[in-house]
């Protein structure tokens, strides 16, 4: 009876072992995914639209604009 106990419990530490294993690689995946979505987030009209083949150069003829989608691209990244 104590060696059922002692399986049981090998087996359930397993189990917790690999489940906080799990949880830890979705933390990091969900880190790397909300990461990712930042990072393209300035982009995501610019990419769309080349995406579709409907590149526009009238979203970025002044170079005002464009210096503005940069700033906001490294501020949401390092913040």
């Amino acid at each position: 009876m104590q060696t059922d106990l002692l399986k049981r419990d090998g087996f359930e530490s397993i189990l917790c072992i690999r489940s906080k294993r799990a949880l830890f690689s979705l933390s990091i995946w969900l880190h790397l995914s909300k990461t990712i979505r930042c990072f393209l987030e300035p982009f995501e009209e610019f990419i769309v639209r080349f995406a579709l083949g409907r590149l526009s150069i009238q979203g970025f003829t002044s170079l005002s604009a464009f210096l503005n989608l940069t700033f906001s691209f490294f501020s949401k990244s390092f913040s």
